[in-house]
């Protein structure tokens, strides 16, 4: 008997045969333990897991098929969006483009249609100024007897009929000392006309003194400059320049300062070659010395450096924030420029044809700069800084008021400084001679904006040898103008102030005295300019004077334009809003 059975039967199991069921789930007891039955059940097992390996395998490929698909989905709408939404962007890039070239046409056509509407006007203006030139000749009066040698009149006499009537309105009169500025109490009435007409001063320019600036023994001319030409009436045809000069000649006698600015500038020219020779020979080249290198004056190569320093501290003013950093640069150089050597030796200049007014030596022995001469290069350092100031102004203040008022403060903090004073006096007047160089305008120079001469004088600038645009000339006058208007309104405490306010007043009446025949659209955009932004300085300084000056110069002037352009309008338009506020 089998000890595996449980009959107790001990034969031993016969294998299977073909004839026993192999289904491994109908196994009888007695054959579990048969190697038939155990391979049997391992290749059922098998056949199993394959199965169930390749269905898995099937699901698997499926899956990834699937979700292959389905980027491929994703991708093909991506790319069919984005190509959707790039039509959309150049369509409308397209629609905008032609928006904008129909805008231009039609500014082009407007400025066209306007310009040619100024060309009759100013045509107009002509033939009418051409006109009242021809005067009919007097009735010819019978000679008296020759009694006695006839008596000559002055030359103020010979010019008194050119002087408008004592009754005419603000636009007529000349320029006029201005009152004396206030800052508690405001004047109790203020004039009708704040600009009436007083007697001038009587002075002559500054008589350019010797120049002992070495290695040349040149001389700066004993006389002043000529006068400058007078200006033309706005619009006057060229043969009509006799009345327009006798007008021109009877203003600039009542502010004989802005003839001494004008031989200031002057005198500027030859010491700016005396400083940078720049000696060239017949083919204009820069002649070489022994080592090769262009043969350049003592103290040229530091003053293009500190030039190029000082350019570059005033382009970094800035409008918002405090510029005290830019300030210290500006005045360091300019400090240290007061030492300069060449071999031991600091080189002089006579600075006399550089101010308006020569001061005397101070009593103190110990005062800074109390000789006849200054340095040199001190003084051309002073030129370059000047410039740039008036250019950075006339590049950016039109825009900003807060620009010109940092360019102004910049100006006052290097011309009020102890350390850069001559004689105990400030040097601004190299300044203002650049201002009024840059912008005749506000010194009382008039001229048409159709003629050479004119332009000339009312300081219209050139590029490569043309007149640069109309927009381009107003906005470089309006920015020269807000900037002269933050270098006169300003008030100090521990410093002297080395333009006072009364110059401003001056700059008012130089413009509104003008008559009307002879203004010109610069005239009021620099009258806008000068007090867009200023007129609460103004009111301080000189109270109800101001108000009287701000009606003759907001209301009355552009009231009596020839033609209400937009320059006329906007001055009209600031003295509503300033009178009204």
């Amino acid at each position: 008997m089998s000890e595996n059975s449980p009959n107790g039967d001990t034969s031993s199991p016969q294998p299977p045969d073909s004839n026993v069921n192999m289904d491994t789930a109908n196994i009888p007891y007695e054959l579990r333990n048969a190697e038939a039955v155990h391979r049997a059940m391992l290749d059922e097992s098998r056949a199993y897991h394959e199965n169930l390996r390749k269905e898995a395998e099937r699901v698997l490929a499926k899956h990834l098929l699937e979700e292959r698909l389905r980027d491929l989905k994703l991708q093909a709408d991506e790319a069919e969006h984005i190509s959707k939404l790039q039509c959309e962007a150049i369509e409308q890039e397209k629609r905008k483009q032609d928006a904008e070239a129909r805008r231009l046409k039609a500014e082009a056509e407007l400025q066209q249609a306007a310009q040619r509407t100024r060309e009759a006007e100013i045509k107009k203006r002509e033939a009418e100024n051409a006109a009242k030139t021809m005067r009919p000749l007097p009735p010819r009066v019978s000679t008296p007897p020759p009694q006695a040698a006839p008596v000559q009149q002055p030359a103020a006499a010979q010019q008194a009929p050119q002087n408008p009537p004592a009754g005419s309105s603000a636009n007529h009169p000349s320029s006029a000392n201005p009152p004396q500025a206030q800052t508690t109490t405001p004047q109790a009435q203020p004039p009708t006309n704040p600009f009436a007409p007083g007697q001038p001063a009587q002075s002559t320019p500054p008589q350019a003194a010797q120049n002992n600036f070495p290695p040349t023994t040149h001389q700066a001319p004993s006389n002043p400059p000529p006068q400058p030409n007078p200006p033309a009436q706005n619009g006057q045809a060229p043969h009509a320049h006799q009345q327009g000069h006798q007008s021109h000649q009877t203003f600039m006698a009542n502010d004989p300062d802005a003839l001494k600015y004008a031989a200031i500038h002057q005198a500027l020219k030859p010491f700016r070659k005396q400083v940078k020779p720049n000696i060239r020979d017949a083919r204009g080249e820069r002649v070489k010395g022994p080592d090769g290198k262009d043969i350049m004056g003592p103290i040229e190569a530091e003053a293009s450096k500190q030039s190029r320093l000082l350019r570059a501290a005033v382009g970094q003013l800035k409008a918002a924030g405090s510029n005290a950093a830019t300030h210290k640069r500006m005045i360091d150089i300019l400090k240290n420029s007061l030492t300069y050597q060449v071999n031991g030796q600091i080189l002089p200049v006579d600075p006399s044809p550089f101010v308006i007014q020569v001061p005397p030596p101070l009593n103190d022995p110990n005062a800074n700069s109390n000789d006849n001469q200054l340095p040199a290069l001190f003084v051309y350092l002073l030129s370059t800084f000047s410039k740039a100031l008036v250019a950075q102004a006339g590049l950016e203040a039109h825009s900003d008021v807060q620009i010109a008022e940092a360019v102004a403060l910049a100006a006052h903090q290097v011309f009020s400084h102890p350390d850069l004073l001559w004689r105990g006096r400030s040097m601004i007047d190299i300044l203002v001679a650049k201002i009024r160089k840059a912008c005749g305008t506000l010194f009382g120079f008039r001229g048409s904006e159709t003629t050479e001469e004119g332009r000339a004088r009312l300081g219209w600038q050139k590029e490569d040898g043309n007149w640069i645009q109309e927009s381009m000339h107003y906005d470089r006058m309006r920015g020269i103008a807000a900037f002269y208007a933050g270098l006169c309104l300003r008030q100090y405490k521990n410093r002297v102030n080395p333009y006072p306010p009364y110059h401003y007043w001056r700059a008012m009446a130089a413009i509104v005295a003008c008559p009307v025949q002879e203004r010109t659209n610069t005239s009021y955009y620099v009258l806008n300019a000068l007090i867009k932004g200023h007129e609460a300085k103004f009111l301080q300084f000189y109270g109800d004077m101001a108000k009287a000056a701000l009606w003759a110069a907001l209301v009355e002037y552009p009231a009596g334009a020839p033609e209400k352009n937009p320059a006329v309008t906007a001055l009209a338009t600031l003295g509503e809003n300033v009178l009204q506020a």
